[in-house]
């Protein structure tokens, strides 16, 4: 039985990581796609062009707040099964 409890303890905690790494790997990408787009707001005349922009921007950042809810849900839920074990 210990054995079991051990392999799942190890279990979540590599899911744990992957989770995180993959939390910063697309973090990272829409940092990214948010700092072209800050370029490019800066540097267009155009209103057409910078409202388009804007609502780029928007789309970006409402998927920060998501990715950064969803990573404190699934690390809670898997810090709860830890604590349960």
């Amino acid at each position: 039985m210990e054995i079991k409890i051990i392999c799942e303890i190890a279990r979540l905690n590599t899911v744990k990581d992957a989770y995180k790494q993959s939390y910063m790997s697309n973090l990272e990408f829409l940092e990214e796609k948010l700092d072209r787009i800050n370029s490019q707001i800066d540097r267009t005349t155009s209103e057409l062009k910078m409202e388009i922009l804007k609502k780029q921007k928007g789309y970006y950042e409402t998927e920060i707040t998501k990715l950064d809810e969803t990573m404190e849900m699934t690390i809670k839920d898997i810090d709860n099964k830890l604590a349960k074990l």
